[in-house]
């Protein structure tokens, strides 16, 4: 039986102040798992109905292990490329994440037929009536968060 949970969008802002012990990431490139001092933060990349977000790639991994985040904020979505006519559509959003010995930046990227986007999530997880959890998808292959 599975459990409900709230899935409550906390923002970007609540990784400010935790101290990351470990960080790692799924094959698909769309979680982070962050395991911090008070507990563990999923950050989960998703796209409306019709859209497939993602990381792109990711710059300063190593800034986060060992280190407390002193400030992390997104960017707007930017178009990289918009061929609404043919349902092709690519955008690209930065996230800056400043830590205690460094810098991350992360590069999201949705895809979609134009009229759907993409977020990040950021969740920690607590229990209430709906919704699933990202903590199901902990069986996931995960890695130590890298470069790439």
């Amino acid at each position: 039986m599975s459990k409900n949970y709230r899935m409550k969008n906390l923002g970007i802002k609540a990784l400010v102040g935790r101290f990351i012990k470990s960080a790692s990431i799924n094959q698909e490139k769309d979680l982070i798992i962050l395991d911090t001092e008070t507990g563990k933060l999923f950050l989960t990349w998703e796209g409306d109905c019709c859209a497939h977000c993602f990381i792109a790639n990711v710059s300063g991994a190593e800034a986060l292990i060992g280190a407390t985040i002193l400030e992390a904020e997104n960017a707007e979505w930017s178009p990289v490329k918009d061929d609404r006519d043919n349902c092709e559509v690519i955008e690209t959003m930065g996230t800056k994440i400043k830590t205690s010995t460094g810098y991350v930046t992360i590069e999201s990227r949705v895809e979609h037929n134009g009229y759907y986007g993409g977020y990040i999530m950021v969740s920690d997880d607590e229990p209430m009536n709906k919704y699933y959890s990202p903590r199901e998808r902990e069986n996931e292959v995960m890695s130590v968060l890298h470069d790439f």
